[in-house]
């Protein structure tokens, strides 16, 4: 028997012809980028308005320990509600002690390494108790309110978004010429700026309009904000903005559309039961840094790899999946191999690329072998609710998608979707002497949902 095609087709009829290695299936749960492992990556976690103490900011805390990450960066909402000195311990110490050093929490263990490790921004909550607040954090470097850390290939600026910054929040001000410095002075890859209120959201009267800073022309990576109780993904100019406030607080939908932004908007928050509480697990690849945002129920929401000094990549990238590309797709359960390259599906159905999104659809694309070697690419799918993706048999991508084997065709864990997304991967993925294969799997949140479904492939050289 060929590989791929049963004594009745493509599809396999009963769940004992599924091969004896089913149990070894890609799973939500196992992640590649380029081939490295996941568990070997340096990583950070990023958490915001969490301070509240109640059992979901437990459940966050919870989740980012069993990751294990080096440091943990805040956008702020570090605690809420005016706290005294007994609930700064319940609500900071008890939870984050592990990153936190003696002198904030004492009679706690503490991690070793270069501090700090836990690196907040302040937000409003903060601000109406800021004596606990700078007594806590009086290591931080510079006044605590705004400063910058090096974690090699990382580059944190952490600035104080609040009105009230004694230094002021415009441009031209006194925090902003020192920001403008301290990017200048710095040789880091990868440039992160943290504050509490979000510089673009999808809520306009929630944009603090003071901090759209040229984030763009100073090559900053990604901006990370909070002050939302809930997470969404924004691209405007080549930098990323994530907003990231479902650290506990009780989650508050995003409503109306920012029309400004006119790439890929990713949203997550309460809707239909679902629980958006959640944090970003930030995995540092050797060329990429790879921004996943999980709910508390073990959900991938979102994943986002960024290219080292990505800005100069932007430009025309050469064509390697388009939309006259011919595609095969198949809607039943199939053999586990469907993602290798020499998978037959010749059976399967073919289409153009531009085809309904059903859930559980798979679809293979065949192209040519690279001529010439890319550092990155850069993939983009307009698709329905969630993805996974392989590139000759390698899993790449992820995002919306529900814990469980692929092979149980697992559900998306939110119907909220923007027209298009993308991400870049490391080029080495390819083949230069024999065809390339793309696999991608379809998550609907629900059965019936449909679209249009389209994805495009381009080469960049670095």
């Amino acid at each position: 028997r060929r590989q791929g095609v049963s004594s009745a087709g493509p599809c396999l009829q009963h769940e004992d012809e599924v091969e004896s290695s089913a149990a070894g299936y890609p799973s939500t749960s196992r992640r590649e980028n380029g081939g490295e492992k996941e568990h070997s990556l340096p990583k950070f976690a990023v958490i915001g308005d969490f301070g509240t103490g109640n059992s979901a900011s437990w459940e966050v805390a919870k989740m980012v320990h069993s990751w294990d990450p080096e440091y943990v960066v805040t956008t702020g909402d570090n605690w809420y509600h005016s706290p005294d000195w007994n609930t700064l311990h319940d609500r900071l110490c008890s939870p984050w002690h592990e990153w936190m050093v003696e002198e904030q929490c004492s009679g706690y263990s503490h991690r070793t390494g270069t501090q700090p490790l836990f690196m907040p921004a302040m937000g409003n909550h903060d601000w109406y108790s800021p004596e606990p607040y700078f007594h806590t954090f009086q290591s931080l470097p510079r006044n605590g309110r705004y400063y910058d850390v090096r974690k090699s290939p990382v580059h944190f600026f952490v600035l104080n978004s609040d009105e009230s910054e004694y230094d002021g929040t415009w441009v031209g001000s006194k925090q902003h010429n020192w920001f403008i410095e301290a990017v200048a002075s710095s040789d880091e890859p990868y440039k992160i700026v943290v504050f509490h209120h979000p510089a673009l959201c999808t809520v306009r009267e929630r944009i603090n309009y003071n901090m759209q800073w040229p984030f763009h022309e100073l090559g900053i990576t990604a901006v990370l904000n909070g002050h939302m109780h809930g997470y969404e993904r924004l691209l405007k100019n080549g930098t990323y903005y994530m907003v990231n406030g479902a650290g506990g607080c009780c989650p508050k939908g995003f409503d109306g559309y920012d029309v400004d932004i006119r790439s890929q908007v990713i949203h997550g928050y309460e809707k239909a039961g679902y629980n958006v509480h959640g944090a970003q697990k930030v995995l540092i690849h050797s060329r990429l840094i790879e921004f996943q945002f999980w709910s508390i129920n073990e959900c991938l929401i979102d994943s986002v790899s960024i290219p080292l000094l990505h800005h100069a990549l932007f430009g025309e990238g050469t064509p390697l999946i388009a939309t006259d590309t011919k595609v095969r797709y198949l809607d039943c359960t199939v053999p586990i191999s469907w993602t290798s390259v020499d998978f037959d599906d010749t059976l399967w159905n073919l289409s153009v690329n531009n085809l309904r999104g059903e859930h559980g659809r798979k679809v293979r694309i065949a192209f040519a072998p690279s001529m010439k070697r890319f550092s990155y690419l850069r993939l983009r799918i307009r698709r329905i609710h969630g993805l996974s993706v392989w590139i000759n048999n390698l899993p790449v991508w992820q995002l919306n998608v529900a814990p469980g084997d692929l092979h149980d065709h697992p559900y998306a864990c939110t119907d909220h979707v923007s027209d298009w997304v993308e991400t870049w991967l490391d080029g080495d993925v390819l083949s230069t002497n024999g065809t390339n294969v793309l696999s991608m799997q379809v998550h609907n949140r629900y059965d019936g949902a449909y679209g249009t479904l389209e994805i495009e492939l381009e080469g960049y050289p670095h």
